[in-house]
């Protein structure tokens, strides 16, 4: 053992572990660590640095998961503008405005090409609830203006129509009007007056009239359509037609029928010789007849027809049918060989005979 107590120039001291327990006195030396408790799972040492590759940052807003594989960033598909579909147009108060490059997309969809929103759309987009009500107000006003107006031209038209009397009269006439001036005024007014109620009268009247008209009017269709119906019901339960139409042929004819009705039904006038009261509907029965007895003879040709081709299909196919097989006799079925191909070489027929099945051979024979 070399001593500590003498240095050594430009040298370090080098001292063994033996060396230094013998430094350490006996009672001084540290009791031995007790032994760990046995456990079932043994801990495996900690991942060294290199071992393991380094954890990816996680991106802003996100935490990273422990033990989650990491995150590639996936890389934009650049996007370009869609070429199907057809044209697309707006109207405006009436007016067709085409965009050029705009498309209606099959999903219903539209795509606007860069810069048409902001040159073509938007100086028609506005809130137009204020305009609308101003114009709703300026039709009124004008509706009530032309009330007043008429009213107005109306009354002029009477004074022109009593001072026309009056100039019918000649001088005499005028000069005894104005001797008595203010009783002649207020006679003048009184007339006019009653001619306007006269005019207004006539005028509601007519309204009422032509209300009334097609109240009826609307009330009659569905007469009318009743009796249309039961004149065809009618029709196609005679022995003749019976099976010729089918429900759904039966209401397109009476659809047809229907739409010639102007033709079949009239109103009656005073002295046409009908026997029915002025403004009343009648039927005309021969008008009827030939419509329906054409189109029934057309839908019974057509149904024979029909029925003849199918009769010709049916005994064509009699005719051009295949035998029927007769039954397999019984017993278990033969199993047919196939016959074997000709060789081409020695070494096809050699690979044949080593695939030949040599057993059942044998139990054939």
């Amino acid at each position: 053992m070399s001593s500590p107590a003498t240095p050594v120039a430009d040298r370090e001291f080098d001292l063994s572990d033996e060396d230094m327990n013998d430094l350490v006195p006996p009672d001084l030396e540290p009791a031995a660590p007790a032994a760990p408790a046995p456990s079932d799972t043994q801990a495996e040492p900690p991942p060294s640095a290199e071992a393991s590759p380094p954890t990816p940052a996680a991106p802003l807003g996100r935490e990273a998961v422990p033990g989650a594989a990491p995150t590639t960033p996936e890389t934009p598909v650049p996007w370009t503008p869609p070429s199907a579909g057809e044209p697309f147009a707006f109207k405006v108060d009436g007016r067709e405005h085409p965009l050029e490059g705009a498309l209606r997309l099959p999903d219903g969809g539209v795509y606007l090409p860069p810069g048409v929103w902001d040159q073509k759309l938007r100086p028609f987009l506005a809130d137009r609830s204020v305009w609308v009500g101003k114009e709703r107000n300026y039709q009124q006003a004008i509706a009530r203006a032309k009330q007043d107006r008429g009213a107005e031209v109306a009354r002029a038209q009477q004074v022109l129509v009593g001072l026309a009397e009056l100039d019918a009269q000649g001088d005499q006439g005028w000069a005894a009007w104005l001797d008595n001036y203010s009783q002649n005024r207020a006679v003048l007014d009184a007339r006019v007056r009653a001619r306007i109620a006269e005019q207004e009268t006539a005028r509601w009247q007519e309204t009422d009239r032509e209300r009334t008209e097609t109240e009826n009017a609307t009330a009659l269709l569905p007469r009318l359509q009743h009796h249309l119906g039961s004149q065809v019901e009618t029709v196609l339960a005679q022995e003749q037609w019976k099976g010729v139409l089918g429900a759904d042929q039966a209401q397109d004819l009476l659809r047809f029928l229907w739409d010639q009705a102007d033709r079949l039904y009239y109103e009656a006038e005073d002295g046409d010789g009908s026997g029915l009261s002025p403004r009343e509907i009648g039927f005309r029965p021969e008008v009827f007849e030939s419509l329906v007895h054409r189109e029934l003879t057309q839908a019974k040709k057509y149904r024979d027809d029909v029925a003849k081709l199918q009769e010709v299909a049916k005994r064509n196919a009699a005719v051009t049918q295949p035998p029927v097989p007769s039954p397999a006799p019984s017993g278990p079925t033969p199993v047919k060989r196939a016959k074997p191909k000709t060789p081409e070489s020695y070494r096809d027929w050699k690979r044949t005979q080593d695939d030949e099945d040599w057993g059942a051979l044998l139990d054939e024979e």
